[in-house]
């Protein structure tokens, strides 16, 4: 499992949540996503996909591609969407899983490294940034590992 780090995101009006992974706020609500350097895309419980941008749902009876998840088990996504980036014109691809698939959204590091970001993590912090912008931020608790 990877180390969970806290990352949040909140816009102006929304104050920051201690202690969580990586919360995408949208409306009132907000998801929570393990950052995930294993990872190589981003995958999203269909619960909290309302965070997505243009979620498309995989039409019944099409090739949908596979992701291996911790328990050795293939899962297959039920849509595709985007995940937009606060303050930032970046955005990536990421899949819609059911519940029942998924025990927590992970975030790959991948696509935003494949994008010219560097991942940096330490004990108590975590960031995505190139050499002029942080695109993400997050620290943890002391001593935890959620």
């Amino acid at each position: 499992m990877p180390e969970a780090v806290s990352l949040t995101i909140p816009p102006p009006s929304i104050p920051t949540i201690d202690h969580k992974i990586f919360a995408v706020y949208h409306r009132e609500s907000a998801a929570t996503l393990i950052p995930d350097s294993g990872a190589t895309h981003i995958l999203i419980r269909e619960t909290d996909a309302d965070i997505l941008h243009s979620t498309t749902p995989y039409p019944p009876h099409t090739h949908r591609p596979q992701f291996e998840v911790a328990n050795r088990q293939f899962i297959s996504p039920i849509a595709i969407g985007v995940l937009r980036f606060p303050e930032s014109t970046v955005t990536t691809q990421a899949y819609v899983f059911r519940d029942s698939d998924l025990a927590d959204n992970l975030f790959g590091i991948a696509p935003l490294l494949h994008q010219g970001y560097t991942a940096t993590f330490t004990d108590s912090a975590f960031t995505i940034h190139s050499p002029h912008h942080v695109l993400l931020y997050g620290s943890k608790a002391p001593h935890s590992n959620t």
